[in-house]
C-alpha cells in the first residue's frame, strides 16, 4: 500500500496565483503544493438506507463512475480539491497535481460509494455527528461511515451524503480558503457541493492495440537493482506501454517473483518494486525476462520479447553522514559530502533541546535522503510510488511513521539559487519538521503533541491567525511552516496570499503570535540558528508583520 507523505507546495501555489491560474497549479511551469478521529464502531455487514433526499438522485455506478478511473473532487465554494493529508485526515487544497489529490469512487453495492485515495488507498469516513466534525481517512472497514451517497445538485456539481449519519461532506465552517473538510447538516450550499472530474493523469494505457508494425529496435541499456527491493530498467528511448506487469518475469535466486508492482515510468526509466527486500543484494542472482511485445516507441518499434536480462546490484545511495543526534543523511554520488554534513548539522540544532525526540526518530528508522540538481525527487527510491507528471515541482517530502524517510533537494539545502526552486524557504526545516512532529514528538512526548493540536485549535481556528496561509490550512502544515519560520527559513510576501505572508522570522512570530512562539520555544532552541547559507543574517525580511516595507 502506498503511504502518505507531505509536500512542500509554496512555489506551485504562489506561481499559480501570480499567473492568475485559479486553483490549478498544473497550469504553471513553476511548481511544488493529524488529527486522528476515533472511528465509529460498525460491522462489515451493517447497511444503511440512502437518505430520503437522495433516494431518486443517487448516481448509478454503472452509468457514471468507475473505480478504475481516478477523479479530482473540487469544492465549488473554495475551488480547491479534496486531498489526503498525512494519511489520516482529508482536507482541501490547491490542485498541485499529486496523487493524494486523486480519488477512486468505488461502488459499495447500495448506490453509495467509497471515496478511496489513490496514494494510500484509505477511505474518507465520517467519524462524528456534530456539525463541523472533521472527516478522517481510514483503512477499509466496509462500514456505513465510509459510504457516501452522491447526489446530483442539478448544476454540474454533486453532494456527498454520509450513509451513517446523513450529513454532508463540506468545507469546515463554510470557509472559502484552504483547510479542513468536515461533515455538516447544511444541504447543497456552495460549501457542500463538489465537482467531479476525471484526473488529468490516469497513467498510460497498459497495453497497445494489435501487433507492432515497426522493428525490434527498442533496447534496454541498463538493468540494475538500486535498492534491496527496487529494480530499474532503463530504455534507450522514450517508450509507451512499459508499465504492464505481464511484460516482465522476475526471478530472484531461481525463484519467480509474482507479486511485484510497477510504481512508475519516467525519464526512460521503469521501476519494478519487489514485494520483499533481498537480504544479500550484492550476491543475489536476479533476472528479468521480456514476455511480450507491448513496449514500443512512437514509431511502433518494439522491445524484443523472449530475452532474459541479468540485473546487477548498483545501489542508488552511495554515501551517508550520521549526525550527532543519530539521524543519517544519505545521497547518491552527485550529492556533495559537504551538503550531507550541513544537513546533519541542521538536524542536530533542531533536536538539541530534546534529544529524546531524536532518539524516537532513530528508533523509528527516520532518515533523510537528498537528491541532486540533475534529478527530481522521484529518483529517491522510497518516493517512486508518489510519481506524478503533474507534480514535478515538488522539492520535499516529509517523513511519517509509515514511511520515515524525509526526501529533499540538495540544492535547497545548499541554497543554490540557480537550481533550488524555493531558495528563500528552508525546505529541510519544514519537511524534517514534519518527521520531528509526527514521529518524534508523537512518540516521545504525547502531551506535547496534544499541546500542538490545542494551540493550533486556539490561535488558528478560534482566533483566526494565519488565515489565508499554508500554516493555517491544517495542524500538520501549521507545525511544518512554523518550524521553518523559527529558524528564519521562510519566504515572505507583503500580503497574505493563501500560502505566505509578511510574518517570516522568529522575532516576527513572537510579535504576531506569542502563543505559537511560546509553543515553539518549548520545542526548539531559542538561542540557535543554522549556519550560512541559512544563517540569521542571511534572512530576507523586507516587511514588518503588517506588510509595511522596512526600508
Amino acid at each position: 500500500m502506498k503511504k502518505a507523505k507531505y509536500l512542500i507546495m509554496m512555489g506551485i501555489i504562489s506561481a499559480a496565483m501570480m499567473a492568475g491560474c485559479g486553483s490549478s497549479g498544473n497550469e504553471t511551469t513553476s511548481a511544488a503544493a493529524e488529527t486522528t478521529a476515533a472511528a465509529a464502531e460498525t460491522t462489515a455487514q451493517e447497511t444503511t438506507a440512502a437518505p430520503e433526499s437522495s433516494s431518486e438522485e443517487a448516481i448509478s455506478a454503472v452509468d457514471i463512475f468507475t473505480d478504475e478511473t481516478s477523479y479530482m473532487i473540487t469544492n465549488v465554494n473554495s475551488t480547491n480539491v479534496l486531498e489526503a493529508n498525512s494519511g489520516e485526515i482529508a482536507d482541501q487544497w490547491y490542485d498541485f497535481g499529486g496523487i493524494e489529490c486523486r480519488w477512486y469512487l468505488k461502488p459499495a453495492g447500495d448506490s453509495s460509494y467509497y471515496l478511496i485515495n489513490r496514494m494510500n488507498e484509505k477511505r474518507v469516513a465520517a467519524v462524528g455527528t456534530e456539525d463541523g466534525t472533521q472527516v478522517a481517512l481510514e483503512e477499509p472497514k466496509d462500514s456505513a461511515a465510509e459510504r457516501w451517497f452522491i447526489e446530483d445538485a442539478g448544476d454540474g456539481s454533486y453532494t456527498f451524503c454520509n450513509a451513517e449519519n446523513g450529513m454532508y461532506l463540506s468545507i469546515e465552517h463554510d470557509g472559502d480558503g484552504n483547510g479542513n473538510v468536515a461533515v455538516q447538516n447544511k444541504e447543497k450550499t456552495a460549501s457542500s457541493t463538489w465537482t467531479i472530474e476525471e484526473s488529468r493523469y490516469q497513467g498510460e494505457p497498459e497495453q497497445p492495440d494489435g501487433d507492432p508494425t515497426g522493428e525490434a529496435s527498442v533496447a534496454l541499456v541498463r538493468q540494475e537493482l538500486i535498492a534491496p527491493n527496487l529494480i530499474e530498467l532503463a530504455f534507450d528511448r522514450d517508450v509507451k506501454y512499459a508499465t504492464n506487469t505481464e511484460t516482465y518475469q522476475v526471478t530472484v535466486d531461481g525463484k519467480d517473483v509474482t507479486e511485484f508492482t510497477i510504481p512508475c515510468y519516467f525519464d526512460n526509466i521503469l521501476s519494478i518494486r519487489l514485494p520483499e527486500s533481498i537480504g544479500d543484494p550484492e550476491n543475489a542472482s536476479i533476472q528479468v525476462k521480456i514476455c511480450n511485445q507491448y513496449v514500443r516507441d512512437e514509431k511502433d518499434n518494439y522491445l524484443e520479447d523472449g530475452k532474459t536480462y541479468e540485473v546487477s546490484w548498483n545501489p542508488y545511495y552511495t554515501k551517508s553522514y550520521t549526525s550527532e543526534c543519530g539521524i543519517t543523511i544519505k545521497g547518491c554520488d552527485l550529492v556533495k559530502d559537504s551538503t550531507l554534513k550541513y544537513a546533519a548539522d541542521i538536524t542536530d540544532i533542531m533536536a538539541s533541546k530534546h534529544p529524546e525526540i531524536a532518539e524516537a526518530l532513530v528508533a523509528a528508522g527516520a532518515d533523510i535522503a537528498l537528491y541532486p540538481a540533475e534529478q527530481n525527487i522521484y529518483y529517491i527510491p522510497e518516493e517512486r510510488e508518489f510519481y506524478s507528471p503533474d507534480a514535478l515541482g515538488v522539492e520535499g517530502f516529509g517523513g511519517t511513521v509509515e514511511l520515515p524517510t524525509t526526501a529533499l533537494a540538495a540544492a535547497n539545502v545548499e541554497r543554490d539559487r540557480e537550481h533550488a526552486m524555493y531558495p528563500d524557504t528552508n525546505v529541510m526545516a519544514h519537511e524534517f519538521g514534519h518527521a520531528f512532529h509526527l514521529i518524534g514528538i508523537k512518540t516521545a512526548d504525547p502531551e506535547l503533541f496534544d499541546e500542538i493540536d490545542a494551540t493550533y485549535e486556539k490561535v488558528v481556528l478560534q482566533e483566526g491567525k494565519w488565515a489565508n496561509s499554508y500554516a493555517g490550512s491544517n495542524r500538520d502544515e501549521y507545525f511544518g511552516q512554523l518550524a521553518a519560520l523559527w529558524f528564519n527559513g521562510q519566504a515572505e510576501t507583503q500580503t497574505w496570499n493563501g500560502v505566505l505572508g509578511p510574518v517570516n522570522t522568529r522575532d516576527e512570530l513572537k510579535e504576531y503570535d506569542p502563543e505559537s512562539y511560546a509553543l515553539l520555544e518549548k520545542i526548539f532552541p531559542a538561542d540557535k540558528y543554522f549556519a550560512s547559507p541559512w544563517a540569521k543574517e542571511d534572512t530576507v525580511d523586507n516587511f514588518d508583520i503588517n506588510g509595511n516595507p522596512r526600508n
